[in-house]
């Protein structure tokens, strides 16, 4: 759920368009580049083992750990 939820909040963002106005696509993805960029950063390197569990951050990214 830590790694799920996350994503579709971005993708919800990214595809549904406000009530108030029109955000064009490029405009969405400002808003939201570098939510992206870390978190793939930081999954990869969760995920291949580069940080260890000591120094990840954010206890709820610990997930393999907390399931």
């Amino acid at each position: 759920m830590h790694v799920l939820v996350p994503l579709l909040g971005v993708e919800s963002f990214l595809i549904n368009d406000p009530p108030i106005g029109r955000l064009k696509p490029r405009q969405r993805w400002q808003g939201t580049w570098f939510v992206s960029c870390y978190a793939l950063n930081m999954l990869t390197l969760i995920g291949t083992g580069v940080l260890p569990p000591e120094l990840i951050p954010y206890p709820f990214l610990n997930y393999r750990d907390n399931g």
